[in-house]
């Protein structure tokens, strides 16, 4: 009766687990990767935001990160607006590894482009970008994010 229970356990862990657990994990993301993904989505939201309509996001985003942002830049279409940022610097603020967590410090400057509003002014910007990536059929994509509020801004380390 033992071995009957202890054979049925074995079965249940290995059903749960899989033969192999090596198949399971996905393939781990170091900060240098995980910034150049972030960069590179922030590139298209930028765009997306700039020239509503007209960028693919899926090279980046995935799941709700996509969909919103997608929302977004339709919604400045729909409204015939655009947002122009130009780039002083950008920094990855924080990285967590096993979250799989980033926050993009954004320095530049801003506008809003409207057709009442055709030439405004600029001003000057500092945003924090948070993004949550995930591993989606063997590519990393940004599937969750948001602008941080000034209160939840991370410090930006220093560079060595």
């Amino acid at each position: 009766m033992l071995r009957v229970l202890a054979a049925g356990a074995a079965f249940a862990l290995l059903a749960c687990t899989g033969a192999n657990p090596q198949q399971h994990q996905a393939p781990s993301l170091n900060r240098s990767d995980a910034g150049q993904l972030v960069l590179r989505a922030d590139d298209l939201r930028r765009l997306a935001f700039e020239f509503p309509g007209t960028t693919t996001l899926s090279d980046a985003f995935g799941g709700p990160a996509l969909q919103r942002i997608q929302a977004q830049s339709h919604s400045l279409g729909l409204r015939g607006a655009r947002e122009e940022e130009r780039i002083t610097s950008r920094d990855i603020a924080f990285w967590d590894p096993i979250a799989c967590e980033a926050v993009l410090q954004v320095v530049g400057m801003r506008r809003l482009v409207t057709p009442d509003q055709p030439d405004p002014l600029w001003s000057a910007t500092v945003r924090q970008w948070w993004a949550r990536l995930r591993n989606i059929g063997g590519s990393w994509k940004v599937v969750e994010q948001q602008d941080l509020p000034p209160d939840r801004w991370r410090p930006v380390p220093p560079e060595i």
